[in-house]
């Protein structure tokens, strides 16, 4: 199988998608040593809203191998350490090429997931194509993240709200 050539992988619950395409690639990743002493491999799942990641966590959740988490709020507390770290000049003189700041969001993602069992984990949460994460998950990781993106047509999403909401009035329900 070919390398893949970019960061973000974007997935489609249709016929020219299989989900054993997905698998294999998710399956064939740099190792992540969690707590120095399990194996695992982290990944991740984002999309907007109603275009398909839950149905998608739902289904990858039935391998027995993967782990993935609810919408998970991991990513914005990585992003507030980068930023307090930042915002206080604690990597200065000292931490010139971040590794520090990478070791600690390391350690904070082994504690995030130190009860999970699976050997593939997948952090599902919508800022992981933020450019300033990748950046920084790339350093955490030794590698370029694995995102997984669901895609759907906003129209089609929109569409999904209004099913959902049943609005007795749909333009001020739109426009409002």
């Amino acid at each position: 199988m070919e390398p893949i050539p970019t960061v973000l992988l974007r997935f489609r619950l249709d016929r020219t998608h299989g989900l054993s395409y997905l698998t294999t690639l998710l399956f064939h990743g740099k190792e992540w040593l969690l707590n120095n002493t399990m194996k695992k491999q982290l990944h991740f799942l984002s999309g907007i809203p109603r275009s398909g990641s839950t149905v998608l966590a739902a289904i990858l959740n039935q391998n027995k191998q993967t782990h993935v988490s609810t919408t998970s709020g991991l990513v914005f507390a990585l992003d507030a350490l980068a930023n307090v770290w930042h915002s206080q000049e604690l990597l200065g003189e000292n931490d010139k090429d971040r590794t520090k700041l990478a070791q600690t969001m390391g350690t904070v993602i082994d504690t995030f997931y130190e009860d999970v069992e699976e050997p593939v984990i997948i952090d599902k949460g919508r800022g992981w194509p933020i450019p300033t994460i990748l950046s920084a998950m790339t350093q955490v990781l030794g590698e370029k993240p694995k995102i997984v993106a669901t895609v759907r047509s906003i129209p089609d999403c929109m569409a999904s709200f209004v099913r959902i909401a049943k609005p007795d009035d749909l333009d001020k329900f739109i426009y409002s």
